[in-house]
């Protein structure tokens, strides 16, 4: 319903993203992987606007045609509530988030530029408390050096991985998940 360029229209009025998602209706991209990628990049583009200070995905439950994070049936998870839900994880109990400088390609589409690897640092200020995540929407992968960011001390992470024609009908269940620790 609106675009990037209204944001030039109210630059300093607050903003309340309450519903993004994909178009609802027939598309191969829904409830696949690529669609959990999508929601990502949005999240990205949004949080790159100054006004925005709280974004709520689109649907959490309803029919399909709705793109809905739960199956309105079982419950069982799609592609809008992986999204969510590792979104939700990562900036649980933070109160501040930050874009990470990362050095990849930007890859185009339709004339539209979008990086091929973002990431976000979502922290708590009273606390030294952080979490990251980087999401890799291009078929390159990439080494990354987080010294920058950990300081070299021992982290955990988990990768979550997919084919994008992968379809996510029964959440994390879905994907391929692997998970260690690493020192910077």
């Amino acid at each position: 319903r609106y675009t990037l360029s209204h944001f030039g229209y109210m630059p300093e009025k607050e903003v309340w993203v309450t519903e993004y998602n994909m178009s609802a209706g027939s598309t191969a991209l829904a409830n696949t992987w690529t669609q959990t990628l999508f929601l990502f990049s949005m999240m990205d583009t949004l949080l790159q606007q100054k006004q925005i200070s709280m974004l709520l995905p689109w649907a959490y439950s309803g029919q399909p045609v709705y793109l809905q994070a739960l199956n309105y049936a079982d419950f069982t998870m799609k592609a809008t509530g992986v999204a969510v839900k590792l979104i939700n994880d990562i900036s649980r109990g933070k109160d501040s988030c930050s874009k990470l400088v990362i050095d990849a390609p930007y890859q185009s589409y339709n004339s539209i530029q979008y990086p091929s690897v973002f990431g976000y640092r979502f922290y708590d200020n009273a606390s030294s408390s952080a979490n990251i995540i980087v999401v890799n929407i291009s078929s390159i992968q990439y080494s990354l050096d987080l010294s920058k960011i950990t300081g070299n001390r021992q982290v955990s992470y988990t990768i979550y991985t997919a084919d994008t024609a992968q379809m996510i009908n029964d959440g994390f269940k879905d994907l391929t998940i692997s998970s260690g620790s690493i020192s910077g």
